[in-house]
């Protein structure tokens, strides 16, 4: 009876291992299947709670935004030195209160239309 009872549990050990072996083998090909073409996923630790700029304060959410929008300067790499983006240069008035802003030729938003100011 022991004999039989420790077959029994030797088939079902390997039943089981082949069971995994195959789940394993078909799990990157459901993974892939569920991501439609053209599609990236990218993993958050949260939502983010808005996509507002002018209203976001969570790291988590900033970095969503950063791959969103492009603001008229940036940060260098590697540096604290503001550079460039959108606009081509800036002047800053005396009394630091007001900035001036001259926007890069050619630029357009992804539908198309083009980058403009507004008076």
């Amino acid at each position: 009876m022991k004999q039989a009872k420790s077959e029994f549990m030797k088939s079902l050990r390997s039943a089981a291992k082949s069971a995994l072996i195959a789940v394993c083998a078909l799990l990157p090909l459901t993974v892939a299947a569920q991501t439609p073409p053209n599609v990236l996923i990218v993993g958050q630790v949260a939502e983010p709670k808005s996509l507002d700029p002018q209203a976001v304060t969570a790291v988590n959410d900033f970095r969503i935004l950063m791959n969103l929008y492009e603001g008229l300067v940036r940060y260098k790499d590697g540096t604290l030195e503001v550079e460039p983006a959108l606009a081509e240069s800036w002047t800053v008035s005396d009394d630091g209160k007001e900035y001036t802003f001259k926007l890069r030729e050619g630029v357009t938003f992804h539908d198309g239309t083009p980058l403009t100011q507004k008076p």
